[in-house]
């Protein structure tokens, strides 16, 4: 009887090309043995057979529920899931997707009236101490119970009685002919009309049209779609007709057999195409990069290439292998890129082009990390996107009923409210309310909308989360309501409170589920008491997407503290990002650790931070917001070196506890000789680290960039040419006067009631007016002194920045002596420049050059230079760019090549090949914004730019001569750094004009 009902099903599925769902109530061994006799009755032979179990009781192919993402991009005509240890909705939500058109999934369960009540393996990961096991609810596999006895599709049999309580046919009709793929696809695009025979549906017609983009260079495309659409098969089919082009392509995922598809569809392209030469298999490396692939055969393997007769290849690299070098391959296709580390998918930006595919409902590895976290990377990146989203399935037909059951059990295409029905929430009008696992189970909409917020909104969301939120004891739901829909949820999990038994085996080394904070204030930070305050952690928090921005998160945390008024602490762990950070900042919470490694999921460092709520939860706080701000000192140089300046200083600056600075007599001697004298940071490190880490947790006067720089340099250690190239500044002279400017202030806010920091200080100064004394030079003095043409030069290097002013201010210079030829080219000798002023008559400077906006860029142009007078708007003076138009993305110049990187661009530049452009390596940035009164934010030039072109003004000419020409044009005030070339003795950093 039983197996006459597996064998209508199975025939239902190969006519309709759907897929059929058998659950087998009972014991396990009656389970096998019925499972066994119907897949004989159906002819499934043994190796097309996939048992999910951690028990070897099968015949066919054995995968343990921890290696089910082995499947992802395979397909099998039966798969059997033995529920009865360990019923994971992960591993379930993942088997279903692997399932193919005209097979059956078969599920080994329980009684189904006794499966609720029943507890296994996966209900010890939802409890967390003190709670037991006992304590864990059945509500989701009461969820899931009721799914499977009232879906279309799904049979249900009772083994032990032998009874079908639900036949789950359908009387499907005959499976619908796919769309015929359009035929213009093939006559616009370059591959063969072979590859687009291959296709079977007019969307994967559509992503091979969109793949084939990948021949040029700073292009993207992503190709999301549910599981079983033809995304790998799509990618296949490009990259073999791209390789017998001759092209090298990369593919990586996962693991092998991830991609094995894509390597499927383009060994069978290559064959049409008759360009295939070899295949060849590489054993996994011996540096563990590479996950072997359990293939039938037991074979492990680390890679696989695909040769051709033109000299392209197509070849499988690890993840970690493609992200040290993703520049190297032609393409790189990036399988299943939702189960990747977000700062992997970052590396891979760096590629000449690049595809990602990625499953939208499958929630594998990262879920919805691609879309959420990585969205916005890839769009603000270099690379033009196209965008493809494949509906059409390819595996089963478009109704298939077991793919509605999984996204209606584990609720995977939950969506939030729409956006019409919560637009007028604000903070005023939502109503606070505690969402009981009950009542979730029982309004489906309800549940519905606070899993699709969720899952939108965190990249970690997952069907394991589902569970957890119906069955954990220590888990509650807060959500904003208006009009009885949910605009903003929280995740909370009660922590803390633990006896001491295990707090000390914590403290040992034993590690805890469901308390987290508590785990890293015990094990990690060594706190013996840590895991004894009791708190409420923020698991998740999500705002629906149309109203964020209004308060509401902020709202949503003030009840919740309202709410845990009874706790010591509410605290908080997540993916570090500035933004986060602020917000977390913003209403109360304070940073007491930075992980000092990447998390696997989101590729970022978490971030732990506590808001007090008692006496005892304030002693806690202040205790270890003391102890990160001592050992940030030293992580910052080793482990946390890497991580992004902003983080960092945002993560200080939610730290309340402000040192108190302790520098010994030589540390401020060292740092006063560096900011006022000839000294220099190298010389001796230690206290500049102190005085910076004050000013991160003081508040100074410093502005964001110069803070920035504090931890790039100070505090990181990183090379003055990379932080010069990563914060922005023009040179590693313009970097390093940057710091010491910002160590003048620093001196004087920390350093000013020290005697010794007021007798170095003042005898820096008086050293500098004995050179003044020394040299006779004094401002009146020195402007009387400059000729019309050094005028001139100035005026037009400050004011638009032009590397060679001589050329555009009527100076014309040319050299007066011998000639010499070398290797082909002409070099002067023994001679000398000459200038020559024609055409011009320099103006006095408060007549030619009264209205800067005479002589202004409008950025709304495209960095083309804009000569009339009084822009609208705002205006700034920015020495980027002459007239020509110039790009740093690899925009051609003048005939340059696109494939020219940006450091040969800046290399031609600074030759001057591109004409008048700038040189980034000698010219300042001068910003100035259009207010009532224009305001110089930075106008110093380098005295290296003046001495290579033989510009003689004499001792601190340049320095006090630019300081006049600002003072004079703009009314306004602005402070240098000049060490006299003469005397070597330092320049005072102050107003060199008076008044």
């Amino acid at each position: 009887m039983i197996d006459g009902l597996v064998q209508t099903l199975y025939s239902e599925a190969c006519r309709a090309n759907e897929r059929r769902l058998v659950a087998l109530s009972g014991s396990r061994h009656s389970g096998v043995e019925t499972v066994a006799t119907a897949l004989e009755t159906i002819e499934i032979p043994a190796e097309k057979r996939v048992f999910v179990s951690d028990r070897d009781e099968f015949q066919g192919r054995c995968v343990r529920p921890a290696d089910t993402d082995e499947l992802m991009g395979q397909t099998w005509p039966a798969i059997i899931v033995d529920c009865h240890d360990r019923f994971e909705p992960n591993v379930l939500a993942r088997v279903v997707g692997a399932v193919d058109g005209g097979g059956i999934l078969f599920l080994l369960v329980p009684d189904l009236d006794e499966w609720p009540d029943r507890r296994d393996d996966f209900d010890e990961t939802v409890t967390a101490p003190p709670a037991s096991v006992e304590d864990v609810t059945g509500r989701f596999r009461q969820r899931v119970v009721e799914t499977l006895r009232t879906h279309g599709g799904v049979a249900v049999v009772d083994v032990d009685a032998g009874e079908i309580h639900s036949r789950g046919t359908t009387r499907p009709s005959e499976s619908t002919r796919h769309d015929t793929p359009d035929s213009s696809l093939s006559a616009r695009s370059s591959l063969p009309e072979t590859v687009y025979d291959q296709c079977l549906t007019a969307d994967q017609a559509r992503a091979v049209r969109a793949l084939d983009g990948l021949t040029e260079d700073d292009t993207a495309v992503t190709l999301e779609s549910d599981r079983g659409r033809g995304k790998s098969s799509a990618a296949g089919l490009a990259a073999g007709a791209m390789a017998a082009r001759g092209a090298d392509i990369t593919v990586t995922a996962v693991s092998l057999s991830s991609a094995r598809e894509v390597f499927d569809r383009a060994e069978e392209t290559l064959s049409r195409l008759e360009s295939l030469a070899t295949v060849r298999e590489t054993p996994a490396g011996p540096d563990g990069h590479d996950r072997a692939d359990n293939r039938e055969d037991g074979h492990a393997e680390g890679g696989y290439t695909l040769e051709t007769t033109t000299g392209g290849t197509l070849t499988f690299e690890s993840p970690s292998t493609v992200a040290e070098r993703p520049d190297a391959p032609d393409v790189v296709i990036v399988d299943e890129a939702a189960a990747l580390p977000v700062h992997l998918l970052e590396s891979f930006l760096d590629a000449r082009a690049v595809a990602f595919l990625t499953t939208v409902h499958g929630y594998e590895g990262t879920g919805r990390g691609f879309e959420i976290r990585f969205r916005d990377r890839l769009i603000d990146s270099r690379l033009e996107v196209t965008d493809i989203r494949l509906s059409e399935p390819i595996r089963y037909a478009d109704d298939d009923p077991v793919e509605k059951w999984s996204f209606r059990a584990f609720a995977l295409d939950a969506t939030p409210a729409v956006e019409l029905a919560v637009d007028d929430a604000a903070p005023e009008t939502v109503e606070y309310q505690r969402l009981h696992p009950s009542d979730l189970l029982e309004n489906d909409h309800r549940l519905r909308e606070t899993i699709g917020l969720l899952a939108l909104a965190h990249y970690q969301t997952e069907p394991n989360d589902l569970a957890r939120m119906l069955d954990a004891p220590n888990l509650g739901v807060r959500a904003l309501v208006v009009d009885d829909h949910v605009v903003a949820v929280a995740l909370l999990a009660r922590e803390g409170g633990l006896p001491q038994a295990m707090q000390e085996s914590i403290y040992e080394g034993s590690r805890i589920t469901g308390n987290m904070i508590p785990d890293l204030l015990t094990s990690q930070l060594r706190n013996p008491d840590g895991a004894a305050p009791t708190g409420v952690r923020v698991v998740r928090i999500a705002v629906h997407g149309s109203v964020r921005c209004r308060g509401l998160g902020s709202h949503l945390l003030g009840q919740i503290h309202t709410e845990s008024a009874d706790t010591d602490w509410v605290g908080t762990g997540y993916g570090a990002t500035p933004r986060l950070i602020r917000f977390w900042r913003r209403n109360g919470y304070q940073t007491i650790h930075l992980s000092t490694t990447r998390n696997d999921a989101s590729g970022e460092h978490s971030a732990i931070m506590l808001h007090p709520m008692s006496d005892r939860g304030e002693a806690l706080t202040t205790r270890h917001t003391r102890a990160f701000r001592e050992r940030i000192r030293e992580s910052l140089s080793d482990a946390l070196r890497e991580v992004d300046p902003e983080i960092v200083r945002n993560a200080l600056a939610a730290c309340e506890a402000p040192p108190a600075v302790s520098i010994e007599a030589r540390g401020w001697r060292a740092v006063v000789a560096a900011s006022y004298g000839p000294g220099t940071y190298e010389a001796d490190p230690g206290p500049f680290r102190d005085l910076a880490v004050a000013a991160l947790l003081t508040d100074t006067d410093l502005t964001a960039a110069d803070e920035r720089l504090l931890i790039a340099k100070i505090l990181q250690g990183r090379p003055w040419s990379v932080v010069a190239v990563n914060l922005g500044f023009e040179s590693t002279g313009r970097c390093k006067r940057a710091l010491g400017s910002a160590y003048t202030d620093l001196v004087d806010r920390f350093g000013a009631e020290t005697p010794l920091v007021k007798r170095e200080r003042e005898r820096f100064r008086n050293s500098w007016n004995r050179c003044e004394q020394n040299h006779g030079l004094s401002v009146s003095s020195l402007w009387s002194r400059l000729k019309p043409r050094d005028v001139t030069a100035i005026i037009s290097h400050i004011l638009h920045g032009w590397d060679y002013p001589h050329r555009h201010a009527g100076v014309t210079r040319r050299w007066c002596g011998r000639e010499r030829r070398s290797g082909g080219s002409v070099r002067a000798s023994g001679g000398r420049w000459v200038d020559t002023v024609s055409g011009f008559r320099p103006r006095p400077v408060s007549a030619a050059f009264r209205e800067p906006s005479d002589y202004c860029w409008d950025q709304r142009r495209s960095r083309t230079v804009c000569r009339t007078p009084r822009c609208e708007g705002d205006w700034s003076i920015q020495p980027h760019h002459s007239c020509r138009r110039y790009r740093w993305d690899r925009t051609p110049v003048r005939g340059w090549s696109g494939r020219d990187s940006r450091r040969t661009v800046r290399r031609r530049l600074h030759r001057g090949t591109a004409g008048w452009c700038w040189s980034p390596d000698s010219c300042p940035a001068v910003t100035v914004h259009r207010r009532r009164t224009p305001r110089v934010v930075d106008c110093s030039i380098t005295h290296d730019w003046w001495d290579s072109r033989r510009v003689r003004l004499g001792c601190r000419a340049v320095t006090v001569a630019e300081r006049l020409l600002w003072e004079r044009v703009l009314s306004t005030t602005c402070t240098v750094t000049h060490s006299c070339r003469h005397c070597r003795q330092p320049a005072r950093k102050t107003d060199l004009i008076p008044g």
